[in-house]
């Protein structure tokens, strides 16, 4: 099987809100193999078709996939498999708040409270505390972060910090007296696809490689043309050939 790719003329305003357009309005073809299953659709940008194959989640034994055809060269630019195993957690992830205090001060109450809280007044009020009597804090600019990165600064393991939640609360004194709170705001399980805010660095180093594997076939193009070219690449043909 292959794709047909025909690029029409773009017809003018003045010739009035239907336009039928044939065979003489054709500009050019061009013939892409069709190496995937189940096509969705496909939108072009800069010269190039991208097109999806695939149904996702509903075909796990056969990834979606991503093939991008240039109308220029006639040749397929990019292949993009389905990297679905990359983007699904292998263990617990969140969006928190988190104090380190003494165990001892007067304001444990106060301080769980503004945890909670939306308001950025509240919120305001914990990171200014944090330069008297709160040790530390932080909300991890509101991003996701992985609970190993939480444990740590609880000084533990993330399969004990795991189980000292208490509904949207982690709350543990440490043996220097410190008390380490963290307010869950949002959390997502191991086994889940990660979010996309979440998996975004390992899709840009996906794209990032693919576009380095394409630099490398076009300059290794270019030098053995180059050498054709030059007389100095030679190709030799044998019977078998």
């Amino acid at each position: 099987n292959q794709y047909v790719s025909t690029r029409f003329r773009l017809p003018c305003l003045s010739e009035g809100a239907e336009v039928h357009l044939g065979a003489a309005d054709i500009l050019d073809q061009a013939v892409f193999p069709f190496e995937s299953w189940f096509t969705q659709a496909g939108c072009m940008h800069d010269g190039r078709i991208y097109f999806c194959f695939g149904i996702g989640r509903h075909d796990p034994d056969r990834p979606s996939r991503i093939r991008i055809f240039d109308t220029d060269t006639r040749t397929i630019a990019a292949r993009y498999e389905g990297f679905a195993s990359q983007y699904v957690l292998d263990v617990p992830i969140l969006k928190t708040r988190y104090v380190r205090v003494p165990a001892t001060t007067p304001i444990r109450d106060e301080l769980v409270k503004m945890l909670a809280s939306d308001n950025e007044d509240d919120q305001c009020a914990v990171d200014s505390l944090a330069y008297t009597v709160v040790d530390k804090y932080t909300d991890f600019n509101g991003s996701w972060v992985d609970i190993v990165t939480l444990a740590r600064e609880f000084g533990t393991d993330y399969g004990s910090l795991l189980a000292a939640r208490k509904d949207s609360y982690i709350d543990i004194v440490d043996e220097a007296g410190n008390e380490h709170i963290a307010y869950i705001v949002d959390f997502i399980p191991s086994g889940r696809k990660a979010p996309l805010e979440y998996c975004r660095h390992t899709i840009r180093d996906v794209i990032i490689e693919q576009r380095k594997y394409l630099l490398t076939l076009s300059l290794e193009r270019d030098l053995l043309e180059q050498a054709r070219d030059e007389g100095f690449y030679v190709t030799f043909l044998t019977d078998e050939d």
